[in-house]
């Protein structure tokens, strides 16, 4: 982030990541001084995280003293960061399956999950948003203030978030649809049709697989022996 007019004002959040371990006694003791608070998430790596109104100053000072030291460091507008009650939002203005609040459909998948195992998923990866400016883009021609706008939080199963992780493209259209439980009604209506219908006429289809299987099978036959053949043909003149 450079600093402009534009952002003078504007709230940033800065992060700075270690290799490893992640960085030493004393640098971790420096960063303390300085504002800087660690978080890790599960077996990640850990990384320590500020929160400050934006001085190009006081940021460029940081970049030098991280790239120095041999640090990751990223100074990213507070709208494009995760916030601590995104899940709670979600929860707030999505009533799940009947409206009821017990029960969500994997807006990936389909699948049906309590409310406490259901995960809140980024439909625009945190990642994508906060690094690219086609994401960004795509945020505001949907009306999103910022990444954590609950147009742009999906319910998702464990399994589908964790493959989707920061990824776009047709995750994102999966998502757009899935959001909406008309889709999965619709789905699982078509669904419960097929086997109803398979149910209600599977007489005529076991007749039909028997059909197809007594044309089929001699066809198979042949083939075996006309590869016996060629394979015996080869042999000989090997």
């Amino acid at each position: 982030m450079t600093y402009t007019r534009d952002n003078r004002e504007k709230t940033v959040v800065l992060k700075v990541t270690g290799r490893g371990e992640g960085p030493g006694f004393w640098i971790r003791r420096r960063l303390k001084k300085q504002g800087f608070e660690k978080y890790q998430q599960g077996a990640g790596r850990p990384y320590w995280k500020k929160q400050m109104t934006f001085d190009g100053g006081l940021v460029k000072k940081y970049e030098r003293y991280c790239q120095k030291k041999g640090l990751s460091f990223s100074c990213t507008d507070i709208k494009y960061t995760r916030s601590a009650g995104y899940r709670r939002a979600f929860f707030e203005h999505n009533g799940g399956i009947l409206g009821r609040g017990g029960h969500y459909f994997c807006a990936y998948c389909g699948r049906i999950h309590s409310a406490r195992k259901i995960t809140v998923d980024h439909l625009l990866p945190i990642h994508g948003v906060s690094t690219r400016r086609s994401y960004r883009f795509f945020l505001r021609l949907l009306g999103m203030a910022d990444v954590n706008d609950v147009q742009n939080l999906v319910p998702a199963c464990e399994g589908c978030n964790q493959k989707k992780g920061s990824r776009g493209g047709l995750w994102i259209l999966r998502g757009m649809l899935g959001r909406h439980n008309a889709f999965w009604y619709l789905i699982y209506l078509a669904l419960l049709s097929a086997l109803g219908l398979a149910f209600f006429y599977r007489g005529e289809i076991i007749r039909w697989l028997t059909e197809l299987g007594s044309l089929v099978y001699p066809l198979i036959l042949s083939l075996k022996n006309l590869v016996e053949t060629v394979y015996s043909d080869i042999k000989n003149l090997i």
